[in-house]
């Protein structure tokens, strides 16, 4: 969550790239469908328009085969009336042409129209060459005598070519017919023919734009699966191994390595990364190092430097705390102050250097006869306290009989002592149990154990004596 208690909307580099990838997938469908789709409707269009105007030119081209077909009928009718072409022939001919007429009305109307002209021509052809063939030829030296029914030569060879005018007046007529009938066809128009070509190349760009355009988007698809996938090699996997290289410097062990990128700008980063690392490796190690000269100067503030037990610092810092302690458990906390009889003579009579080495022997006796829980410390120049957590009085007198005991088993030599020849201590012994109007510092327990000692002293010295009781003289030492 996020400090100010909204929800966080970061996400990883993974999940940026694939909704990245998600959004343009999207983009790119929606391009695609969209291009494809106009680019389908405009070859759908063009090839429209190409089948609609297909049929007009397919009109015009069996028209002019038609016309073709006309002229060259014409042509046979005419070698016909020569005798070059069986009048069979063109009589089929025709036939054919009444059962194929063209498309529209109009068309249909000429091009009857044209057949009955030619049927005209056909016959009157066949009436001219008919005439033709009845003209009687000249003779020479004949006369004009009767003839086949009663008419002469001259006269008939007149009739005769009277009736061949009109024949080929109607000749002429049915000519005039004729070719006004092929002309209501219409002459082809060069610019249909354009046309036509034109639509047909639009309708094949049409096409093969279409197919460009979707061989287009495939490579488009292609390449933005390529981006993805140099992106997650050379920047996701880059960043996500430099995260978990980071992650591992946090916690001090230096198991992965940095990894490797063509991108320059990451390939930097791993290398400034790698130099942290090698710092914070040596700062680790130095401060490794300053941890443990601290704990050995925090060691040395705690501990006595001649006899090693805690030093007075420690005392005061451990007696706070017991007494805390005690005083929420509501036990006992007893305190045994030792002081070493007449350790000025003995520091006279063999000097100092024999003097710290009886301090030291004197230390190690207590902490011998302390419990593992008590706490021995040196409290200033010869004297010694030990703390003891939940020990009652009757403990505390055992413990201080054991160190009377591990005293005497040193015997150190002391011959100008008063009290014996050997070297001798004497015990003030307390305990308490802390009450909620004895404050929190036991400074009671010390006074009382303090007096304790002085008492001690005062009775002749090498001797213990707990506060609140009588007076005893110490016996010899025996065990607890």
């Amino acid at each position: 969550m996020a400090p100010d208690g909204k929800k966080d909307a970061s996400m990883g580099i993974n999940a940026f790239l694939s909704t990245g990838i998600v959004v343009l997938a999207l983009i790119f469908s929606a391009s695609f469908f969209y291009y494809m789709n106009m680019a389908r409707d405009i070859s759908v269009a063009s090839t429209r328009i190409y089948g609609a105007y297909l049929p007009l030119t397919e009109a015009l081209d069996k028209a002019d085969e038609q016309k073709e077909h006309l002229w060259r009928l014409l042509g046979e009718t005419v070698l016909a009336a020569s005798g070059a072409q069986s009048n069979q022939d063109i009589q089929a001919s025709l036939a054919r042409l009444h059962q194929t007429p063209p498309g529209t009305m109009a068309q249909r109307q000429r091009w009857e129209d044209a057949v009955s002209a030619l049927e005209r021509i056909a016959v009157l052809l066949a009436q001219a060459h008919d005439l033709e063939m009845e003209i009687p030829a000249p003779v020479p030296g004949a006369k004009n005598t009767p003839q086949h029914g009663g008419q002469s030569v001259a006269e008939r060879t007149a009739h005769v070519a009277g009736r061949l005018a009109s024949v080929r007046q109607a000749l002429n007529s049915a000519l005039a017919d004729f070719t006004t009938a092929l002309a209501g066809f219409g002459t082809r128009n060069p610019l249909a023919d354009e046309m036509h070509g034109q639509l047909r190349r639009t309708a094949t760009l049409a096409h093969d734009f279409e197919n460009k355009l979707l061989l287009g988007f495939l490579f488009l698809g292609a390449g933005m699966m390529t981006l993805y996938g140099i992106l997650r090699l050379q920047v996701a996997r880059p960043l996500r191994g430099i995260m978990a290289y980071l992650d591992q410097l946090g916690t001090g062990v230096k198991k992965l390595l940095l990894p490797s990128s063509r991108i320059v700008e990451i390939r930097n980063i791993a290398s400034a990364l790698d130099n942290l690392s090698t710092y914070l490796s040596k700062a680790t190690l130095q401060s490794k190092i300053l941890v443990s000269e601290h704990d050995r100067f925090q060691k040395m503030s705690l501990v006595d430097g001649l006899t090693g037990v805690r030093n007075r610092r420690s005392f005061d810092e451990s007696l706070r705390g017991l007494w805390r302690s005690a005083k929420e458990s509501q036990t006992p906390l007893a305190l045994i102050m030792l002081d070493v009889d007449k350790f000025k003579i003995y520091n006279d009579s063999y000097g100092h250097q024999a003097g710290d080495e009886c301090l030291k022997r004197v230390a190690a006796a207590m902490t011998r006869a302390a419990r593992s829980t008590d706490i021995c410390a040196r409290y200033g120049g010869e004297e010694f306290a030990l703390l003891l957590p939940g020990a009652d009085a009757h403990t505390a007198r055992a413990v201080a009989h054991r160190v009377h005991h591990e005293i005497e088993r040193e015997q150190l030599p002391h011959p100008s002592s008063p009290v014996n020849g050997f070297v001798t201590v004497s015990l003030g012994v307390a305990s308490l149990m802390p009450g909620k109007d004895m404050g929190n510092d036991g400074k009671l327990l010390v006074r009382n154990a303090d007096a304790a000692l002085y008492d001690a002293k005062s009775a002749g010295r090498n001797r213990t004596h707990v506060y609140g009781e009588e007076m005893v003289c110490t016996p010899a030492a025996v065990p607890a």
